[in-house]
């Protein structure tokens, strides 16, 4: 998806078609001019996959025109040789392209990334206004929590300590974050006993399905044990057990297209982070085993992550 902080692919080409036998510049957010014969050597879709600071896995893409500027200075760059490049880019940009935000990458003592903000016209020529992209925390309500300047802070008070942070956190006092997933049997029993264990008892954790299997897979116990992880104990359980409950943090882990993964109701924090289903690899015990530690290996890279996130360990 785009990041809805610049001009997206789609208006850039209408503008290059409007103006095709133009040719075209590059405004720095400063006012300055790229050289005139600067081209554009490279169109690349980024995808940015990420954990924020609040632990929140996120994915962020783009279409990045990358600048040069040769030694041809009676070189210049026509909108309609910029427009093709772009059509060309379709099958790397793939479905949903022209919704992408377009940036420019471009290198002057050191590289930079300037957003495609607007354009301009003048004689002949159609320029891309370029803007500054700058860094931002994505969970300031975890990690920059709002003090009203009327409430008076109270002596002893310790710091990052929020009015009302335990609401939602169930019998133990503690917030509860529950895994779920259609059948309950491998991805969410793993990621349970693996964030369990990462958030070192701040956290309540639990898991659940919608259409719960009714056992936890005894391949999925295995791979867990291979990290020091017992979740033989575990049980499948359905998602209406914990309607009732004060839920903080809602994870749902189903990755199949094929998969509807359940709706937890209730304003909670909500987080979806897709894994390939286990149970449905075929071959070998061993081939089979094989999917389960990729698998256990690819949640336990995210959940860990969110735990350090969240707990700040």
């Amino acid at each position: 998806m785009g990041k809805g902080t610049g001009m997206k692919l789609a208006e850039l080409k209408e503008f290059l078609a409007a103006d095709a036998g133009a040719w075209v510049r590059f405004r720095l957010p400063d006012g300055a001019w790229v050289e005139p014969h600067a081209h554009v050597s490279e169109v690349a879709r980024v995808d940015k996959r990420f954990v924020d600071c609040g632990g929140t896995f996120r994915v962020e893409s783009w279409c990045r025109m990358q600048a040069w500027v040769g030694e041809d200075t009676g070189h210049r760059l026509l909108a309609s040789r910029l427009a093709t490049a772009l059509d060309k880019a379709g099958p790397v940009l793939g479905e949903g392209g022209d919704a992408l935000d377009v940036d420019l990458e471009h290198g002057d003592g050191r590289v930079s990334q300037y957003p495609v903000e607007g354009i301009e016209r003048g004689e002949g020529w159609v320029g891309l206004r370029l803007g500054e992209r700058r860094t931002d925390c994505l969970a300031k309500e975890r990690c920059v929590p709002s003090q009203p300047a009327s409430v008076p802070i109270a002596l002893g008070m310790k710091p990052g300590f929020r009015p009302g942070a335990a609401a939602g956190s169930g019998r133990t006092g503690l917030p509860l974050a529950l895994v779920l997933c259609t059948g309950n049997s491998c991805r969410s029993h793993m990621a349970e006993g693996i964030l369990r264990v990462a958030t070192a008892g701040k956290l309540r954790v639990a898991s659940a399905g919608s259409r719960p299997s009714g056992h936890v897979h005894p391949l999925a116990i295995r791979a867990m044990a291979e990290i020091g992880i017992d979740i033989s104990g575990h049980e499948s359980k359905h998602m209406d057990g914990f309607l009732r409950e004060s839920v903080d943090t809602v994870i749902t882990v189903c990755g199949n297209a094929d998969q509807a993964c359940p709706v937890f109701p209730g304003q909670v924090h909500r987080h979806h982070w897709p894994f390939d289903d286990p149970a449905h690899a075929t071959g070998t015990d061993e081939e089979k085993m094989a999917v389960f530690r990729r698998v256990r290996d690819e949640i336990r890279r995210v959940f860990e992550a969110y735990a350090a996130g969240r707990c700040g360990g």
